[in-house]
């Protein structure tokens, strides 16, 4: 059989999709399928149950089997069970970073259960899809590496410890650039308060660690990393900085008129980038007993209680209830970073969520 030209053209050009959505496989097979979640979290499907079971296609093949494709569940269901069969893999609790912040839900799910429906509008953003590759660069947990649960419909009683509980808040996250002057004057100004770093406790060690609350400040605004892009130091809570010219020519141009995003070197362009990340649907907050300073959930009020949890790279901040909690979402609290919180002890306790 003789194959024209025109004929071989027509036959590449109809396989093209094809190899798009073989490169597109590829792309995600490598990813931690919940951070796959989450970038793709602003697709829209037909059906909202799509939007697991198709991404679960592209998995990588450690998730092969995670997740049978059940269209007679309802979707309140498949993410439920989408959530439980994750951290019942990974043994992880890396699923409770995509809980949304402060958004309605169109779900009646539990708290723990992220919301793949809801529309997170201006949010989402690549500061959020920076925020996903920022979870591995953390240990909250230490050596409790494996989440200690037990699972009822609903419900998930696992195991962690109240670290502290929230005292102060700022009045929003840092990522509000386009407001006004006066506005971002209060909000570093609000930061600054709550974080109580005067002249002269500038140079007291931080919460009995190595470094002062000048040094912890700064590195609390920017997520613990001057540059994401660096992998992760042993502990967060101990690296020191004696340049603060970065996080200088980042508040003066926070403060500014803010005629550009420009800096003068790369270093503050990285600062000013991890800043971003670490703020976005956060506020700036402090802590009642430890004085721990950090990022919270931008929809945590004060009482609001600091925990870290089995299997968690993250802290959580949870609403307590009357016998049971409710989760508000994943925090950068400086100092708990790397394991600090979680004694080799067995003093933890079955916190139950709703």
């Amino acid at each position: 059989m003789h194959l024209t030209s025109d004929f071989l053209f027509r036959l590449g050009d109809s396989l093209q999709p094809l190899f798009a959505l073989n490169a597109v496989k590829q792309s995600y097979s490598h990813q931690d399928f919940s951070s796959s979640l989450g970038y793709l979290r602003m697709r829209r499907a037909a059906d909202p149950r799509d939007k697991v079971y198709g991404v679960l296609a592209l998995a990588a093949s450690q998730y092969a089997g995670l997740l049978r494709a059940d269209y007679s569940a309802s979707v309140e269901q498949v993410y439920e069970q989408l959530a439980l069969a994750l951290i019942d893999r990974t043994k992880w609790l890396d699923i409770f970073s995509h809980i949304a912040p402060n958004q309605a839900r169109n779900l009646d799910v539990p708290s723990w259960v992220p919301d793949w429906t809801v529309d997170m509008g201006k949010e989402f953003s690549s500061d959020w899809t920076e925020r996903f590759k920022m979870i591995t660069k953390y240990d909250a947990c230490g050596t409790w590496v494996t989440a200690d649960y037990h699972y009822t419909p609903g419900i998930l009683r696992i195991r962690g410890l109240v670290i502290d509980t929230i005292a102060a808040l700022g009045i929003r996250r840092l990522g509000s650039y386009k407001k006004t002057q006066a506005y971002r004057n209060q909000l570093l100004d609000e930061m600054f308060r709550i974080a109580k770093p005067t002249d002269t406790e500038y140079y007291h060690k931080y919460h009995g660690q190595r470094q002062t609350r000048k040094e912890a400040f700064w590195l609390t605004v920017c997520g613990g990393y001057q540059d994401m892009t660096r992998e992760r130091p042993e502990a967060i809570s101990e690296p020191h900085t004696d340049n603060f010219e970065p996080f200088e020519e980042w508040e003066a141009w926070f403060r500014g008129p803010r005629t550009s995003y420009q800096f003068q070197n790369e270093r503050s362009r990285s600062v000013a980038d991890s800043i971003a990340a670490v703020s976005k649907g956060r506020a700036f907050g402090r802590t009642v007993q430890h004085d721990l300073i950090g990022w919270v959930p931008k929809n945590s009020v004060v009482g609001d209680k600091v925990v870290v949890l089995t299997g968690g790279t993250m802290p959580m901040v949870l609403r307590a209830h009357e016998g049971y909690y409710t989760v508000v979402g994943d925090a950068y609290v400086h100092g708990i970073m790397d394991g600090e919180a979680l004694p080799a002890s067995s003093c933890l306790e079955y916190l139950e969520l709703h």
